[in-house]
Order: C-alpha cells, then sequence, then structure tokens
C-alpha cells in the first residue's frame, strides 16, 4: 500500500505545482474553429506569416506557448487570456525583450489591434481602423448637391497622399479631357471619403508608376500580363490615418493561402453604383491568395504579380488588400473577365463589354510597387 500511494501523491504534487501544464494535454480539435479551442494544445496562423503553438483557453493562448513572427523573432513562454506573462527563465526574458526591441515599429493603429483573435476578426477589425483611410475617386460633381462620375478607389499612405492603380489615374485624364472636349466646366477631382457625409479632399496632383503600360515580354516572345498599375492622388487636406506598406522581406515571402482583405468600392453594373458619392461606405471582403509569380506567370522574381479570390469589378481598382496585422501587401488591379454585355456610359463614352469569370482568380500588383522611392514617377499638376 505505502508505494502505490506514494506515486498517487508525487502525481498529484506534479499537477498542483503546474497547473497550466497540467490541463493542456490533449491536442485542439482542429475542424473546431480556433476561438473555440479551450484546455488544449494547438496551432494557429496569427497574423501574416506569424504563428502560435502552445496552449489554448476560451479560444486565447494561454499556458505555455511559442509565438513566432516572420522576421524570425520568437516569443516563448507563458501565456494568460491572450497576453505574454514570463519567459521560461530571466535570461530568455532578457532575450525576449531584446528581440521584442529588434521588431519594426508599429504604429499607433497597429498597435490597437488585437493579436490573439481568428484572421477573419482580425481583417474585420483593420478594415474598421483604417475605414476613414480610404475614399472614391470622383470626377465632377459637388457632395451633397449633384454626383459626379466615380472612377476607382484610393487610400491613404501618407498625411495627403492616395494610392491607387494607374489606370484610375489614366482614367481621371480620360474623363477630363472628354469634358473638357464637350465644354463643361466642372473640373473638379476629389477623393469621397468612406463613412464620412459630404467629406472629400480636392486632388490637386497626380503621379503613375514611369513603367505603367509598359508590358515586358519575354524569351518566348509572350507578352507579360502584369504593367507596374501603380500611382498616387495628392490632395489638399491631410489625413490622420493612413495605411502602413508591409517590408519587403515580408512581401517575399507572401505565398498562396495567406488570408487577406480589401476595402473599397465595386461599382460597375451594381445598383446605384453600389456608393451614394455624398456619404459613400466602402465594401469590405476577404479571401486568399492563389499564387505569387512574376508577370509571365512563372515561379521566377521578381513577383510582382499576385493573384487571389477576392471579388473584383469596376470601382474596386486600386483598393488596399492588406494582411491580419493591418500592414498592405498588394493593390488590387484587374481581374479574370468574359464578354457578356456592352454597356456604353452616356455620361463619358466609355464602352464596357464584360462580366466576371467563374473562376475567380483575380489580379493584384505587389506592394512594393508603391515603394515612392524605388520607381520614377510622371506626374500629372491640376490646376
Amino acid at each position: 500500500m505505502t508505494r502505490p500511494l506514494s506515486a498517487f501523491v508525487l502525481v498529484l504534487s506534479i499537477l498542483c505545482t503546474n497547473p497550466i501544464k497540467a490541463w493542456a494535454v490533449k491536442p485542439c480539435p482542429v475542424f473546431d474553429p480556433p476561438n473555440t479551442w479551450t484546455n488544449c494544445i494547438g496551432e494557429k496562423e496569427v497574423d501574416l506569416l506569424s504563428n502560435y503553438r502552445g496552449g489554448f483557453k476560451n479560444g486565447k493562448f494561454h499556458g505555455e506557448g511559442t509565438l513566432t513572427r516572420p522576421d524570425g523573432t520568437v516569443q516563448k513562454g507563458r501565456w494568460k487570456d491572450g497576453e505574454f506573462v514570463s519567459s521560461p527563465s530571466a535570461k530568455n526574458s532578457v532575450s525576449n525583450q531584446q528581440k521584442k526591441s529588434s521588431q519594426p515599429v508599429k504604429s499607433e493603429e497597429q498597435k490597437k489591434l488585437p493579436q490573439s483573435a481568428d484572421s477573419d476578426t482580425l481583417l474585420a477589425n483593420v478594415a474598421e481602423t483604417y475605414k476613414h483611410a480610404v475614399g472614391i475617386v470622383v470626377v465632377g460633381g459637388i457632395p451633397g448637391v449633384v454626383g459626379g462620375i466615380p472612377i476607382g478607389t484610393a487610400w491613404a499612405v501618407g498625411p495627403n497622399k492616395f494610392a491607387t492603380n494607374g489606370h484610375v489615374v489614366q482614367g481621371v485624364i480620360d474623363v477630363l479631357l472628354w469634358w473638357e472636349k464637350n465644354k463643361n466646366l466642372s473640373l473638379r477631382v476629389f477623393i469621397a471619403i468612406n463613412q464620412k457625409k459630404d467629406l472629400i479632399y480636392n486632388v490637386n496632383k497626380m503621379q503613375v508608376h514611369n513603367r505603367y503600360g509598359k508590358r515586358e515580354v519575354n524569351y518566348g516572345g509572350e507578352v507579360s500580363v502584369g504593367k507596374y498599375d501603380t500611382g498616387f492622388l495628392y490632395t489638399d487636406k491631410e489625413t490622420p490615418t493612413y495605411f502602413k506598406l508591409a517590408n519587403i522581406q515580408t512581401l517575399k515571402n507572401l505565398r498562396a493561402g495567406n488570408k487577406i482583405g480589401y476595402l473599397g468600392f465595386p461599382t460597375e453594373e451594381l445598383r446605384s453604383d453600389n456608393v451614394n458619392l455624398s456619404n459613400p461606405i466602402a465594401t469590405m471582403q476577404t479571401g486568399i491568395i492563389t499564387s505569387v509569380s512574376n508577370y509571365f506567370m512563372e515561379n521566377k522574381a521578381p513577383k510582382y504579380f499576385v493573384r487571389h479570390n477576392l471579388p473584383a469589378t469596376g470601382g474596386s481598382s486600386g483598393s488596399p488588400m492588406f494582411a491580419p496585422n493591418g500592414e498592405v501587401i498588394a493593390i488590387l488591379w484587374g481581374g479574370n473577365n468574359a464578354a457578356a454585355f456592352c454597356n456604353k456610359q452616356p455620361k463619358v463614352g466609355i464602352a464596357i463589354c464584360r462580366t466576371p469569370n467563374a473562376a475567380m482568380i483575380n489580379y493584384a500588383e505587389r506592394a512594393d510597387l508603391l515603394y515612392a522611392d524605388k520607381w520614377k514617377w510622371k506626374t500629372i499638376k491640376l490646376d
């Protein structure tokens, strides 16, 4: 009797001295949503290329666990209710503090984003955090009085600087030229801000990528799919909230299956253009990257061509595609379409003959094509 009793006391003492490890012994059910995991050990992608493995309780990190970030830093130790508590030893704690200090500095907006939720929740939080950093590009019209012509989507990358597609910039130019030819005096260009009634930023300067439209030809005579489709709009007012572009290492590590979201203004062939220009509400959708390649769809660098399954149609061009951590990884520019209808817009004279392809594989440019100091830009000033 003495030996079994001694063994029982030993097991009991182990359980009592390390209660966190005691309950986290079974694997989490992989077919259940991570936010339901409790008293188990599991593995979960936290944000773009970040991964956590360890204990969970009520869907949050709890117990012993390890968080590995894209830059290689590791946060290993004890977690409680989703928050990091301590490292296994003082030595490791110091090491982790040093690693933490070497990470990229986060913006105030990024600091507000929770880090222990599932990807869809994180993407929804990004959309909410940056909702006033997105707007619809409009030519003509007076907010609250008369509508103009919506061209595409733009989003803030600086206090008075908005990113968009090169073909959105070209679309603005085409409409301005058409109106000038038809002696229409209203040549106003502005960005109507998402969920801000009658708040507009007038555009006084535009830029387009120096290589926009210059498609490349490979050794086999194939013409590239992509076209460096990026540009900027500069405004007369400053916006307090703006997105952060992902760093080059993160962009080079993009892969199929990464969760992404976008916030923009799809309008083409949607009822009432799907937008009220005086009080616009952006559309938010989530999806995944389906492939990353060069412009010839080869597995070769530079891999500027990002394909995805986010719905894309006219108006959503220029939308930011962001990761769960809030960083923009690509800019949406087009998709696979099939000829199905022809609709000639009477105001501008532009014929549209297309409908989205059922395969739902659409196109984006990698975000480093918006690194302003890396490329040359053509500038167009608006009087």
